[in-house]
């Protein structure tokens, strides 16, 4: 994985788009949403992210504060997305709509998404959207009726032109939500999926996995949430949601097609 500096050297050259959306719900109300989800290394033996275990001398010392070190670096990502989302706002028009729900802890998201061809400009608008549901599949965070993502068609030239949400709930869930929209505009619907996947796994390995920070970008920052399975539905909810909407998406076009 890349190191400290390499992640914030890039942070500093991407651009940040900011969102003047008025927010519905303050997330942090204690450090418990964020400073509970992160172990911080040191003697106890909770250990680094980095998954450091050598015991004694410079080594061991280092280890420790590098291991901080990142995971302090991953927690200001996730501030930094909570107090400055991406793509937060509900746009019109779109393709297909979906509200989530994490029956667990009660966090919401309703995600927009808008599909194009290869040649579409991205973050444009276009067609109308389907009513809101909830995917109830065996991963996903989320609850309440609906037909659930399924199985999802190789669309390869078809690609994610827009995605806007609205979330309502603990600062990871939100943080989360605004790296996703980062990470699946501009791509084709395979592209995203599997950068979704990527996500997925990281989150299920329960920090026993290096993420690729190429393919996640800032999504790496969650790798310590994995630990915490009460945490890992918050991390997931705006993800799922996205999955869903974009198969309504999919099988709305498949049938305006037929």
């Amino acid at each position: 994985m890349r190191g400290t500096a390499a992640i914030l050297h890039d942070r500093a050259r991407r651009p940040r788009p900011r969102q003047s959306v008025p927010r519905k719900h303050n997330g942090i109300k204690t450090t418990r949403d964020l400073g509970g989800s992160f172990p911080q290394g040191g003697a106890s033996g909770s250990g680094a992210s980095t998954g450091a275990t050598s015991t004694g001398g410079a080594s061991a010392s280092g280890d420790t504060k590098s291991g901080v070190m990142l995971q302090s670096i991953y927690q200001e990502i996730i501030l930094d997305h909570y107090r400055h989302p991406h793509h937060r706002g509900l746009r019109e028009p779109y393709d297909a709509e979906v509200h989530h729900v994490n029956p667990t802890c009660g966090d919401e998201v309703t995600v927009r998404v808008r599909l194009g061809g290869a040649g579409e400009d991205v973050a444009g608008d276009a067609a109308n959207g389907a009513s809101s549901a909830a995917n109830d599949a065996p991963n996903s965070a989320a609850s309440g009726a609906g037909n659930g993502a399924g199985d999802i068609p190789a669309e390869g030239d078809v690609r994610v032109s827009d995605v806007s949400y609205d979330a309502l709930g603990c600062s990871i869930s939100q943080a989360s939500a605004s790296v996703m929209t980062d990470l699946v505009i501009g791509k084709t619907v395979d592209e995203a999926l599997a950068v979704g996947d990527a996500f997925l796994a990281l989150m299920q390995a329960r920090g026993d996995v290096e993420p690729d920070e190429d393919v996640l970008e800032d999504a790496v920052a969650f790798a310590g949430v994995a630990k915490y399975p009460a945490r890992v539905k918050c991390a997931l909810l705006g993800w799922m949601a996205w999955k869903d909407a974009t198969v309504r998406a999919l099988n709305g076009k498949a049938g305006q097609a037929s």
